[in-house]
């Protein structure tokens, strides 16, 4: 029997969504698929499954889980993982056994789930798959579907994080305070570098920052008033050395010439103030205008535009395979055949974009190399059956090298369905692997 998933929220929303949280109570089922040796057939098998979700300030999140056919026969597992908002998509890894109450035929299984959030209406579902391994003998479990709902009351006892939440008064003042003081300083930053001031952190507020302080991290938290004034002191040091120092004279500022080169020293300008101090020789009253040279502007980078979906993207169904966290900027991925060689072929999509074009699978692999970084730091691959083979599906298996740690993915997909990998840059990722 399958007991206790391991949940991660993860992947991606295309705005900012600093106001989502996925704390609360969220119950459905999933469906253990496995081989009976005594029919030779696979069968499917459904519990019930609830998990209580603690979304912590660093979109870490931790709970507890509960497999269950009924309340009396159950598993009661905690598990700790990320919430990454950017992309909507949740990995919660159980760490351990808290209760068990099964069969004596019965082993308990931990398990890994793969999400995805979606909101239609008032309904808020998290769905994806699952793999698992034996708490005892590490061996696999298999692996399955999930589908759970967030509902306002449990089945079983309500964790010490949930009524703390519920006891919370709500300060909606404080709330509205908060998000005019993140605009308010989102405005700051923008006039300080040029920008038109809507509040609205977008990609050309994050290219001019980038241009201006390259070593700057992102994504920005600019509800903190520290940060944002750390900020502000590195804008002003660097318009400083971008500034045309004051002379005596008033000085007018041409940006644009419209006068042919080395003419300058020749034109004066009308409508220009007079020196206040009157020259020594009183005999001569000629004005002099004093013309800058035009300023440079600081070249802002222009927002990549997204590449569109290819339709055959469109067309089938993208399943998610893994989501992986890498702290190495520089990514080495290897395809093989899966097992026996039977002419597979695939084609690859990176972001949308074709890297691979109908490669033959076997025990070469087809490399690909990625490189990540505070900016970039997600890719996206899909792996496109161009055929079944000789034996369907077809089945492929991803190698991914980071730095000194190999992962293994293995791919299958057909007629309707593409098999999807994230791997994700983050230089902190060590920390939240078991």
């Amino acid at each position: 029997m399958r007991l206790i998933c391991t949940l991660l929220f993860f992947l991606t929303i295309s705005t900012a969504s600093y106001t989502q949280n996925i704390t609360g109570i969220w119950r459905g089922y999933f469906v253990q698929k496995g081989f009976n040796e005594f029919t030779g057939k696979f069968v499917e098998d459904k519990y019930k499954y609830e998990i209580q979700i603690n979304q912590l300030p660093n979109n870490a999140i931790e709970g507890v889980t509960y497999s269950y056919k009924n309340i009396v026969f159950y598993g009661k597992a905690s598990f700790k993982g990320i919430f990454t908002k950017n992309t909507e998509n949740v990995l919660v890894k159980e760490l351990k056994m808290l209760e068990l109450k099964i069969s004596n035929n019965s082993e308990p299984c931990l398990m890994t789930c793969y999400l995805d959030y979606k909101k239609e209406g008032k309904t808020e579902t998290l769905t994806g798959t699952y793999t698992s391994l034996n708490d005892k003998s590490k061996t696999d479990c298999g692996d399955g579907a999930i589908y759970l709902e967030k509902v306002p009351e449990s089945d079983f006892k309500k964790e010490d994080f949930l009524m703390k939440k519920k006891e919370e008064p709500t300060n909606t003042t404080s709330t509205h305070k908060n998000i005019d003081s993140k605009k308010e300083n989102i405005k700051k930053i923008q006039s300080a570098l040029g920008l038109i001031p809507d509040g609205i952190a977008g990609p050309k507020t994050t290219a001019a920052l980038k241009a201006k302080i390259p070593t700057l991290q992102q994504p920005l938290d600019y509800s903190n008033d520290v940060a944002v004034k750390h900020i502000l002191s590195k804008l002003s040091v660097t318009n400083k050395l971008t500034t045309i120092p004051e002379t005596k004279h008033h000085e007018t500022i041409v940006k644009k010439p419209t006068i042919k080169p080395g003419a300058e020293a020749f034109v004066i300008k009308k409508g220009i103030a007079m020196p206040t101090t009157p020259p020594k020789n009183n005999k001569h009253n000629d004005s002099v205008t004093v013309v800058a040279p035009p300023v440079k502007e600081v070249p802002v980078a222009p927002t990549p535009k997204p590449k569109p979906t290819p339709p055959i993207l469109l067309e089938r169904k993208n399943i998610l395979a893994e989501t992986i966290e890498v702290d190495t900027k520089n990514v080495e991925i290897n395809f093989y055949d899966n097992g026996k060689i039977d002419n597979d072929t695939i084609t690859v999509y990176l972001n949308n974009e074709k890297v691979i074009n109908q490669q033959r699978l076997s025990y070469k692999p087809i490399t690909l190399h990625l490189h990540l970084d505070e900016i970039q730091s997600l890719k996206e691959l899909i792996t496109v059956a161009d055929n079944l083979g000789d034996e369907p599906p077809n089945t492929a298996l991803m190698v991914i090298t980071a730095g000194n740690k190999r992962y293994e993915v293995t791919l299958t997909s057909d007629e309707r369905t593409n098999s999807k990998v994230i791997i994700k840059y983050n230089p902190n990722a060590a920390k939240v692997e078991q």
